[in-house]
């Protein structure tokens, strides 16, 4: 199943985004029986306000705990419903979709990131991702040190970027949405827009972690294609904005140190250090020969 697919890519744990509540109780009785090998973190549906049910987020069974909330800004780029503060270059006059407005998500947000629940809403236009960054800027004035996060952050206003790091927001990016979309993107977006494209290096510069992910099933969990993609962003032309790449090792990091950032109890992981949890993956010829979570081999 789902979690053996992630061990063969090495994938010790993962961000579960608007987890349906139907699959709740089978994720509890495979976790209960010993059949969940990897972390799995679930971040509810928000405006279902599921997390009522659960009251403050918590490990609920053996490697799986409720730790979010997840809400849209906006859809996806290929389709045009990625909301932009201009209007797409392949269809003059259109500008997307917004599905939340701001005033909205800060009253849905509100409770849940008062109790403790990590807040992530996608955002893949620039005007959506700065619809979000003014509705937790709102948020942020209720709670100093709650976790937020923006799912995507695909298409930045230059003056959005140190935002980011002002209000402790986390990005949480798909590098190789990167190089699946780039002919798409050109179409969409043109070469001339006063946006920045899969941003990544400059919210590095702007001082802010990165935490990198797939959006499987959606794309392939290959850890190492992201970072091919992270730190190369070939086209079919060759680099596509290389200004953009961001080196291996801070690549690596997205994938391990930084990732335990987005959950809210910040747990020691991703590091070979003591203290640390021992989720181990030992790559031989390209591939996971061996996986540990928790210190106990599941791989």
């Amino acid at each position: 199943h789902g979690a053996e697919l992630c061990l063969r890519h090495g994938i010790t744990e993962v961000h579960d985004m608007n987890v349906h509540p139907d699959w709740i109780d089978p994720l509890v009785r495979l976790a209960e029986a010993g059949d969940l090998p990897i972390r799995v973190r679930v971040f509810l549906d928000g405006p279902r306000e599921l997390w009522r049910d659960f009251g403050t987020p918590g490990e609920i069974a053996p490697n799986l705990s409720i730790d979010g909330v997840k809400y849209f800004a906006d859809g996806a780029l290929g389709s045009r419903g990625a909301w932009l503060s201009e209007e797409y270059s392949d269809r003059p006059g259109e500008r997307g979709v917004p599905t939340i407005e701001e005033g909205e998500l800060f009253e849905l947000a509100h409770e849940p990131f008062l109790r403790g629940f990590a807040v992530a809403t996608h955002a893949i236009g620039d005007a959506a991702n700065h619809l979000v960054l003014n509705a937790y800027e709102r948020l942020r004035q209720h709670d100093p040190r709650g976790l937020l996060r923006i799912e995507h952050a695909q298409i930045l206003r230059p003056d959005d970027l140190p935002r980011f790091e002002e209000l402790n927001i986390l990005p949480a990016v798909q590098p190789i949405h990167c190089t699946s979309d780039i002919a798409m993107a050109e179409e969409r977006l043109g070469r001339d827009r006063n946006a920045i494209l899969y941003p990544w290096h400059s919210l590095r510069t702007a001082g802010r972690p990165l935490l990198a992910g797939s959006d499987f099933p959606v794309e392939t969990p290959d850890v190492f294609a992201g970072i091919e993609a992270f730190t190369h962003r070939r086209g079919p032309n060759g680099p596509w904005q290389p200004e953009e790449q961001i080196p291996a090792t801070e690549a690596l990091a997205a994938y391990t140190s930084w990732a335990p950032l987005g959950i809210p109890e910040r747990p020691l992981r991703g590091r070979l250090q003591k203290g640390f949890g021992a989720d181990l993956v030992v790559w031989s010829g390209g591939e996971a020969s061996a996986v540990v979570v928790g210190g106990r081999m599941v791989s």
